[in-house]
């Protein structure tokens, strides 16, 4: 179930746009449980509204756009040109581009999609790329104990900073 928020010019409040997609899972089961047919699977058939909704937010600057996204099991709210700074990915190196697959949430200041739990991808496109693996300050920990022995402890954490390079609405187009 994707949820719209839009403005009504009358009251000029937000009001919930339910938009109900059930059929893009059973879809994918029914493309893939269906192997005889030589005809390829047709595309996922959204609704008018939901059309003419992500019409209306890909109007918006795309400047303005924002997301939450989920990355390593965690959130984070962020915009065009946003840095995250995460746990250590040592898979990555610099200059590497992640594109989110998991966004609970898109949107400008007008219009927001929200996911139930995360917005399909086939909506969006929100991609970051790799800036720098820095290395936080050495932590020191003292431990007092009995009789003059005082253990110290240290700790260096690593990280892994992203630069959101783009967030865009695609188009649906006629499929």
């Amino acid at each position: 179930m994707q949820r719209f928020l839009t403005r009504s010019a009358a009251s000029q409040q937000l009001r919930p746009f339910i938009l109900r997609q059930q059929s893009w899972q059973s879809t994918v089961s029914a493309a893939v449980s269906s192997s005889q047919s030589a005809a390829p699977a047709a595309s996922t058939p959204w609704s008018e509204t939901t059309k003419t909704q992500l019409g209306l937010l890909r109007e918006q600057p795309t400047n303005s756009f924002s997301a939450i996204v989920e990355l390593k099991q965690r959130p984070y709210f962020v915009g065009i040109g946003d840095i995250i700074v995460t746990m250590r990915m040592n898979d990555l190196k610099l200059g590497d581009v992640i594109v989110f697959d998991r966004v609970r949430e898109i949107g400008s200041k007008d219009y927001v999609l929200k996911g139930h739990p995360y917005v399909h991808p086939q909506f969006f496109s929100v991609k970051a790329v790799v800036i720098e693996h820095p290395v936080s300050a050495e932590v020191v920990r003292h431990h007092w104990k009995k009789r003059g022995h005082q253990p110290v402890h240290t700790n260096r954490n690593h990280h892994t900073s992203l630069r959101i390079a783009e967030i865009s609405i695609k188009d649906l187009g006629s499929s």
